[in-house]
């Protein structure tokens, strides 16, 4: 095809659409605040006025349920090193008598937490090294094992 078959754009029509152009960018320009205001986090109010942490939904049981399972666990510890190092046997036999009772109250402290045993059943099902519950409810399960 020739040149002349595609006939040039006039010049006036490509100011008027520089023109539009510019009228669209400053309207645009106008829109867009110039400075962005970020959020800015605090203790109280966190982001966006919400806390940043969500309050526990759980009761006294499950504080009392981390003390007590510590306390047993660090008892059970005790006995087991306390027999290899041929300790008092009075030591040995405490540390195991305060294991088993952690051992025995562990369980009906998670258990009234979630309202029914079969919620503690459930908690098997799933193992999380991530959450402290279901490593609670995992180490009370080999414990009784």
């Amino acid at each position: 095809m020739s040149e002349f078959a595609h006939p040039h754009p006039q010049v006036s029509d490509g100011l008027e659409k520089e023109q539009r152009l510019s009228l669209i960018q400053q309207e645009a320009a106008e829109l867009v605040p110039s400075r962005v205001q970020l959020p800015i986090a605090s203790a109280e109010k966190g982001y966006y006025e919400l806390p940043m942490i969500k309050e526990p939904s759980w009761t006294w049981e499950i504080p009392m349920y981390f003390f007590i399972g510590g306390v047993a666990g660090t008892a059970s510890v005790i006995a087991g090193v306390g027999e290899l190092t041929g300790a008092s046997r009075k030591l040995v036999r405490d540390a195991r008598r305060i294991s088993l009772l952690g051992a025995m109250l562990s369980p009906a402290l998670l258990i009234s937490d979630l309202g029914r045993p079969a919620r503690f059943l459930a908690m098997l099902r799933v193992f999380k090294p991530q959450s402290p519950m279901s490593m609670g409810v995992w180490i009370l399960r080999f414990e009784h094992a």
